[in-house]
């Protein structure tokens, strides 16, 4: 599960070295973040090709 700052660096470049070691990253999309927004959505809409994108609502749907 990834989230955290940089949607366009940190997130996406970890969530691809995860899917790169066999991991499959899932991202939560209401929990990642940017400070460029067209950038921010730019990658999460590169990350929905190779990776499930959930909001935390649906992870914790999911998990229960």
């Amino acid at each position: 599960m990834f989230t955290g700052i940089a949607t366009e660096i940190g997130v996406e470049t970890s969530a691809r070295h995860a899917y790169a070691l066999g991991f499959v990253p899932v991202i939560v999309s209401n929990a990642v973040s940017s400070y460029d927004r067209e950038a921010h959505e730019r990658s999460l809409a590169n990350m929905r090709r190779f990776f499930p994108i959930l909001t935390a609502e649906e992870l914790a749907r999911y998990w229960s």
